[in-house]
């Protein structure tokens, strides 16, 4: 008994030490255009003297005018090829930027930043983009790297302190404009590191399924850190928490489901968030594969809407119900059975697919399907990064709208079949099915 008081009491002097010692206020400038102000109810940024809720996206240039139409009013953009454009499109339509400083993530294994040769190009590169930028009126705030592996318990080879400096220069060349970096939610150790030894103005946080439990993440550590901060990626479950199959594949929801989910998540866990969170920003503003071409994308590809972007504008727009009035999607079967029922087929087995749904008007809407390789059981060798892969729409024997047949593909390994349908007002509603082809032999065995 009197060890295990001894061992609290050493925790609680050496949390005070850290309080007393360690623990600082951060100081922001209230004459730059933009800056945190700290309140008595917390914190707000602040935009040409009138404070501002971040309510946006993080993604494409394509769509900032349906942004701007749903009632958002900011974009997060990571790709910075011809940004002056993205800029000037951003102030076209009243929406704030975002802006993503690309630096390679920190490595262990392998240091981008070992040698001063590479230190100093970065540096060089970091200097010249923020200088380029800093003064367009659409610019919010610099995002300097995403998910940049911020070591904790190290030094890194001595990219903490580079990272530092990195920081220190792009307040320097501008004042005007906060400057954070965006950290995946499990980082609670990492947020108290960026915080009391770097000069971020607040910490981006991206974050999917997880969002559920960010109000109690934070309050473990609420006693050290207090600070502002901004949710800069959110969305649905991501693939790596949903239902997977036997051999892996995650269940993708309905593109209905994943609007209604959409909705909860943030009436529940981040509209209650208050007087720290500067806003949050939906994942994915545009077209992205990540598993799939359709997971995250609120967009089809051929530019239609998706019903999440309909639950993005009641949010935006502090709504009670969405304006969505495009086809309902339920689900789909493959031979009378469920995805998680982990469908194995066979070599050139003849195959029935279905999808039940719900539209206001049968005959405006059109019906495609698509039979598509996966590309995310070998991405991790091929270290490149994910795009759709080519349609393997010949093997389809019969489509009668909401049921085809088609032959299963020679070559062993994991597929997926997608359905879309599309009205004449531009919506879209989407579900896709995963199952696995076996070679006969294997079977046999």
């Amino acid at each position: 008994m009197r060890v295990v008081l001894s061992v609290i009491v050493a925790i609680i002097l050496l949390c005070l030490t850290f309080l007393l010692f360690i623990r600082k206020e951060h100081t922001y400038n209230a004459s730059a255009k933009v800056h945190v102000a700290q309140t008595k109810d917390g914190f707000r940024l602040i935009r040409n003297g009138e404070p501002f809720e971040i309510r946006g996206a993080s993604g494409e240039e394509a769509y900032l005018d349906k942004l701007h139409e749903m009632g958002g009013n900011t974009i997060r953009f990571y790709d910075t090829i011809n940004f002056n454009k993205k800029l000037d499109s951003a102030q076209k339509y009243g929406i704030a930027v975002i802006a993503d400083i690309p630096i390679p993530a920190y490595r262990k294994e392998y240091n981008p930043y070992e040698s001063a040769f590479k230190r100093a190009r970065y540096q060089s590169l970091v200097k010249d983009f923020v200088s380029k930028y800093k003064d367009h009126p659409a610019l919010l705030m610099w995002v300097l790297g995403n998910e940049i592996n911020f070591p904790v318990s190290s030094n890194g080879d001595g990219f903490t302190t580079y990272y530092k400096s990195l920081i220190e220069m792009v307040k320097e060349i501008d004042p005007d404009h906060p400057v954070t970096t965006a950290i995946p939610q499990s980082g609670r150790h990492l947020i108290l590191k960026l915080w009391y030894t770097t000069k971020l103005d607040l910490i981006a946080i991206n974050t999917f399924g997880g969002i559920k439990e960010i109000e109690k993440d934070f309050r473990q550590i609420n006693f050290l850190w207090n600070g502002p901060y901004l949710i800069t990626e959110w969305n649905d479950e991501g693939p790596w928490t949903e239902i997977m199959t036997k051999w892996g594949a995650p269940i993708e929801p309905t593109s209905s489901k994943k609007a209604e989910r959409l909705a909860a998540v943030y009436d529940q866990h981040i509209r209650p968030l208050h007087g720290r969170n500067l806003g949050s920003l939906i994942f994915y503003w545009g077209t992205k594969h990540e598993r799939t071409h359709t997971w995250f994308s609120l967009f089809e590809e051929s530019g239609e809407i998706t019903p999440s972007v309909y639950a993005m504008q009641s949010i935006f727009k502090q709504q009670e119900e969405s304006n969505y009035d495009g086809p309902e999607m339920y689900y789909m079967m493959l031979n009378r059975y469920g995805a998680e029922e982990s469908m194995i087929l066979t070599q050139g087995q003849i195959n029935t697919a279905d999808v039940f749904f719900n539209a206001s008007n049968c005959d405006s809407i059109s019906i495609q399907w698509e039979i598509l390789p996966e590309v995310w059981n070998n991405q991790k060798r091929l270290k490149r990064k994910e795009i759709k892969p080519s349609s393997l729409n010949h093997l389809i024997l019969e489509n009668k709208d909401n049921m085809i047949r088609f032959k299963t593909p020679e070559e062993e390994g994991p597929y997926r079949i997608f359905c879309v349908i599309r009205d004449n007002k531009g919506n879209v509603a989407r579900t896709n099915f995963p199952f696995y082809v076996i070679n006969q032999m294997n079977a046999q065995k």
